[in-house]
């Protein structure tokens, strides 16, 4: 007698989806949580691992008798202030990754003491170097214990060698599990070369990973090849093949909403958790709708796709406070390029309007206005970083900025007195910049300490910027990659070419930037060390008639100005920056007579002169604070 037999489903192993230090120790990875929200829905089981908190964990537990323990704050110091020359991927540079060489370990320490670290925290990261093998065993037996049927690493730039670490001793233990990396160190063509440097990984998606993690994890979870997916490289044999193109760009409501369950309770679990105070990545748009009218010359995010998209507004709205609501937190970062200008019309009047107390970082453009700060302000934004780079607008001309230095300085003046931080950058080396220039921004400086000072760095030809795409069509030569990546990896150009992000260059013109920008670096340092102690004010009160402006800024003599009449009414033109032509219709309108314009332009010389205003351009844009704001501050 025949019988029928039903063969039995394999029991699914889930998918292991891993973030690896240096990911902001206050932050789970958005992208992490993305595709866990993603396999969700395609019923692929899979299990999260935030494992830069677990170096966190690890240090705490096993070395808790160190008299100079690694503390929270050494690790975003590695995370954030170092991450240029990649400290991070240094400490996880051991002999499994490349081979032994105090050349190149002493070459690095060497650096490190160029650029300032302080020895005390180059001491703790030798000892941290020395305890990196026994992390990668302790995070390996943790993934390997859920029995995952394939692992995915987040890959951002300073997160590599700690991912490829543990990925090696993944591989080491199970010698068919399958190793996928994805993420903005993978875009094409370094995720090929990953791929080549590295055998012991599988695949590298470039690009928007959910268009493919569905077909790429159950081919893998059923034991087959990696298939031919766009935007995935993958390997034939020994051969690392190239991606092939990315496809259609995703609908941004399309998106899954991210699932960050394990980091949280994972923190909960911490010994750090005191010490952490929890942020939400969240992601409202993707693509810079500014780059695809004009793509800035030293910009390399994105790609080689600008594609501006971006949620509906009850969407991003409804997800903010979903996941507030199921993680209590209040703190969130979004990663847009830059803020949907639609927003300032619709996410940011419902936020207003639900009247929660969020506190929200934004990059936008630095021409906002007004109106348009103090709703920011008002629905929770309270830093934002509007890609400022310089305050002189033939410089921003170059960079393709498509804003006037005027209108940052206006930018950080209206900002502080709504209270809202701004993150800024000064940057140079631009080709084509005029060494002038930085004399007349270093005199700016001047007028302006009572507000937020910048960082201040040279340009670095960052991949997929116009200035690394076509060098010579803007007087650069482009050379090896930074010095960093050579003492990082074992491989030689042309491959190491290939895996760098940033690379060295020169001027045509044979131009030393650092020369000429000199004076203004000493002004900044003055201003950030002046800035931590005392800040000084430029503050003005209004009375019957009269304009009272007092100047406490560490840069002048201490003064109490007062102005009336049509000098009252003058200054009063100027919050926006304003043409004599404009002033002029202004004070008529005030005070019913227009005045003469020899006498505008002596009080405006006046006001200049005394540092109240400044001047560019035949433009003029008053400086100081309404007194209220500061006290508030």
């Amino acid at each position: 007698m025949l019988m029928s037999v039903t063969k039995e489903e394999p029991q699914l192993q889930p998918i292991a989806l891993v973030c690896m230090p240096w990911q902001a120790l206050d932050s789970p990875s958005l992208q992490v949580g993305l595709l866990a929200s993603l396999l969700d829905g395609l019923e692929i089981p899979h299990q999260e691992f935030s494992m830069h908190l677990g170096l966190m964990d690890f240090l705490t537990v096993s070395y808790q008798a160190e008299k100079q323990p690694f503390e929270p704050d050494d690790y975003r110091q590695i995370a954030d202030r170092w991450a240029d020359i990649a400290v991070g991927d240094w400490v996880f540079a051991t002999e499994e990754l490349r081979a032994p060489s105090q050349q190149k370990d002493r070459k690095f320490e060497q650096m490190l003491d160029r650029r300032g670290m302080a020895k005390d925290l180059r001491k703790k990261l030798l000892r941290l170097r020395a305890r990196v093998p026994a992390y990668i065993e302790w995070a390996a037996d943790e993934i390997l214990a859920s029995s995952p049927s394939a692992v995915g690493f987040t890959l951002t730039f300073t997160q590599t060698f700690a991912s490829l670490a543990l990925a090696k001793e993944l591989r080491r233990r199970q010698a068919d599990l399958p190793i996928v990396i994805g993420g903005a160190a993978c875009a094409a063509p370094m995720g090929r070369a990953l791929l080549e440097a590295f055998p012991w990984v599988d695949a590298a998606v470039s690009g928007e990973a959910e268009a493919v993690a569905g077909a790429l994890f159950r081919a893998l979870r059923n034991g087959e090849a990696v298939p031919e997916l766009p935007g995935v490289a993958r390997r034939d044999g020994a051969t690392a093949l190239p991606a092939p193109p990315e496809g259609k760009r995703l609908d941004m409501d399309a998106v899954p909403s991210p699932q960050f369950d394990e980091f949280f309770q994972r923190l909960q679990r911490s010994p750090m958790r005191g010490a952490i105070t929890p942020r939400i990545p969240f992601e409202s748009a993707r693509g810079c709708w500014w780059g695809e009218k004009a793509h800035c010359t030293f910009c390399g995010l994105n790609a080689m796709d600008m594609t501006f998209r971006s949620k509906s507004a009850d969407r991003t709205v409804d997800e903010l406070f979903g996941l507030s609501e199921r993680h209590h937190v209040l703190d969130f970062t979004a990663a847009d390029n830059i803020l949907d200008q639609s927003y300032l019309k619709s996410v940011i009047p419902a936020l207003i309007e639900r009247g929660q107390d969020f506190r929200i970082f934004y990059e936008t453009k630095s021409n906002l206005d007004r109106d348009e700060i103090t709703q920011l302000k008002r629905a929770g934004v309270n830093k934002i970083q509007p890609g400022i780079e310089s305050l002189s607008t033939h410089t921003l001309k170059l960079m393709r900025k498509g804003v006037t230095g005027l209108q940052n300085v206006r930018l950080l003046k209206w900002s502080a007195e709504e209270g809202l931080e701004v993150a800024w950058n000064m940057l140079f080396g631009f080709p084509g910049e005029l060494p002038e220039e930085y004399e007349r921004v270093a005199d700016v400086v001047l007028s302006i300490v009572h507000l937020q000072p910048p960082s201040l760095g040279p340009i670095v030809i960052d991949r997929f910027s116009p200035y690394h795409e076509d060098p010579a069509s803007f007087g650069i030569e482009l050379h090896d990659p930074l010095p960093h990546y050579a003492l990082l990896y074992d491989t030689e150009m042309p491959l190491l070419g290939e895996l760098a992000y940033t690379f060295q260059h020169s001027y045509v013109d044979g131009r030393k930037p650092q020369e000429y920008v000199f004076g203004l670096s000493k002004r900044l340092r003055r201003w950030h060390k002046e800035a931590s102690v005392n800040r000084g004010a430029l503050t003005y009160r209004r009375g019957p008639g009269f304009l009272q402006i007092r100047d406490e800024r560490t840069t002048t003599e201490s003064a109490l100005y007062e102005l009336e009449g049509v000098d009252a009414a003058v200054y009063d033109a100027l919050d926006e920056g304003a043409s004599v032509v404009e002033i002029r219709e202004h004070v008529g309108k005030a005070l019913g007579e227009k005045p003469e314009e020899a006498a505008v332009r002596r009080i405006l010389g006046e006001l200049v002169e005394a540092r109240l205003v400044l001047e560019e351009r035949e433009r003029y844009l008053s400086l100081a604070l309404p007194a209220d704001s500061v006290q508030q501050a």
